[in-house]
């Protein structure tokens, strides 16, 4: 199996907000919908095909009766900052599958969907694999679109939602972990996913896995940068900034949102 960056996730208490300050720095953002079954709605910002997803809660009583509206609320009440990262595959149940044979728990496949600002209806399968050993981080969740990835681009392209030339990439995202050769290791066991030792400008030492759509850094240990030790303190072992490249002239900067950051800067 083939996992593949495919968004990042960051909870927000106004989208109207979160949507300026991304464009503040030049990106492009577009309005997603709502998931009426979760009481959920959502902002995105596509980066080629990976995308930021703002996501904020439009109905409480709705939120409060599922297990991911539930899980956006306790994010909130945490402080406004990236929740997860969401893995791609192409074959949702055999990923699943690996999980489970790998000994971890795995929740899904299920269905999900929301409406388009036009009226149509967006599906894609979920699954949520677990983490054991007590870890505070939300392990990646798995996504499949049940669509190749050029058909889908296609589509994006011709709704207006993802740019034919994108204005930024995603170079990585840095996630905070008191053990991340614990969390490198269960990325390895449960997903497949391998990572290797690297230096890097703003996080010191990190372990680094490399997909397609962005890479993942693992900070932390004792040795860790004040940034990451300050990451950890504001909000636990979670993914709290996004590199980019840019696409395009004029695209530039960084924008804090909550306890997220988004920069242009090396990583």
């Amino acid at each position: 199996m083939q996992l593949a960056l495919d968004h990042v996730v960051q909870t927000v208490p106004d989208l109207t907000a979160a949507r300026a300050a991304l464009e503040g720095i030049g990106l492009r953002t577009v309005a997603g919908g709502r998931h009426v079954q979760w009481g959920t709605h959502n902002v995105l910002c596509h980066v080629g095909l990976p995308y930021i997803e703002l996501l904020a809660v439009e109905d409480t009583a709705v939120a409060q009766t599922t297990a991911f509206g539930r899980g956006v609320l306790a994010e909130q009440a945490r402080g406004a900052g990236i929740w997860r990262l969401a893995l791609r595959t192409d074959d949702i149940e055999r990923t699943a599958s690996a999980v489970r044979d790998a000994g971890f728990r795995c929740t899904g496949p299920v269905p999900g969907h929301r409406a388009r600002p036009d009226g149509s209806m967006l599906r894609w399968s979920l699954a949520f694999p677990e983490m054991s050993g007590g870890a505070d981080l939300v392990p990646p969740m798995l996504i499949d679109w049940h669509e190749p990835d050029r058909a889908r681009l296609t589509g994006l392209i011709a709704r207006g939602v993802a740019d034919t030339s994108p204005r930024a990439l995603i170079a990585g995202v840095a996630v905070a972990c008191r053990d991340p050769k614990a969390v490198a290791d269960w990325m390895h066991r449960a997903l497949g996913c391998a990572a290797r030792e690297t230096t890097t400008q703003k996080y010191g030492t990190a372990l680094r896995i490399a997909l397609r759509g962005g890479d993942i850094f693992l900070c932390g240990g004792p040795l860790a940068p004040q940034v990451v030790l300050q990451a950890l303190e504001t909000r636990g072992e979670r993914p709290f900034a996004v590199h980019l490249q840019a696409g395009r002239e004029g695209v530039g900067g960084e924008v804090a949102i909550g306890g997220a950051h988004y920069t242009f800067e090396p990583i």
